[in-house]
C-alpha cells in the first residue's frame, strides 16, 4: 500500500471543477491568495455553496467577501481508497470539514497534510493555507498545535 507524504501540500493537486458562474469568484480569490465567500447583505449571513440567491432568505443580495483563514476541524475522515479521477494520489490521506472563525454555518472541505494521528481531532485549530505554486490554487488545513 502506498503511504502518504504528509509533508507535501501537493497531496491533491488535480484539476479543479469546471468554473461555474456562481463559484468563479471563489476560484479567483484562491488564485489571489484569499478565501472569498458569498455574504448576504439582506440577512447578514455567510452562505455556501455559491448560488445566485441567499440560501437563507432567498434574496439576490449576495456579495463576495474575504473570509478568515483561521478555523477549526468540524469533522474529518481518513481516506484509504482513492476515488479521485487521477491515479497518482497516495492513500491514506485526511479530508476535513473546516469551520472558519466568524463564518457561521459554512464548512469547507479540504485535506489535512502533515497530520499526526494524536494531534488530529474534532475542534483542533487550523490555519487554511492556499498553495498557488501549481497550475491552479489548492487549499489545505494546517494543524495549529
Amino acid at each position: 500500500m502506498n503511504q502518504i507524504d504528509y509533508s507535501s501540500p501537493d497531496l491533491l493537486r488535480f484539476p479543479p471543477p469546471a468554473y461555474k458562474a456562481n463559484a468563479e469568484n471563489f476560484w479567483i480569490g484562491l488564485g489571489e491568495g484569499e478565501i472569498r465567500l458569498p455574504y448576504c447583505q439582506a440577512c447578514d449571513r455567510w452562505t455556501w455553496y455559491p448560488a445566485p440567491r441567499c440560501t437563507t432568505c432567498g434574496r439576490a443580495s449576495l456579495e463576495w467577501r474575504s473570509a478568515p483563514t483561521i478555523g477549526s476541524i468540524f469533522s474529518y475522515t481518513r481516506v484509504r481508497r482513492n476515488f479521485l479521477p487521477t491515479d497518482d494520489v497516495s492513500v491514506p490521506y485526511v479530508v476535513a470539514l473546516v469551520e472558519l472563525d466568524g463564518v457561521a454555518d459554512v464548512r469547507l472541505v479540504m485535506t489535512v497534510p502533515e497530520s499526526k494521528e494524536k494531534e488530529l481531532r474534532v475542534a483542533a485549530p487550523v490555519k487554511v493555507v492556499i498553495d498557488r505554486s501549481g497550475d491552479h490554487p489548492v487549499m489545505y488545513a494546517e494543524l495549529l498545535t
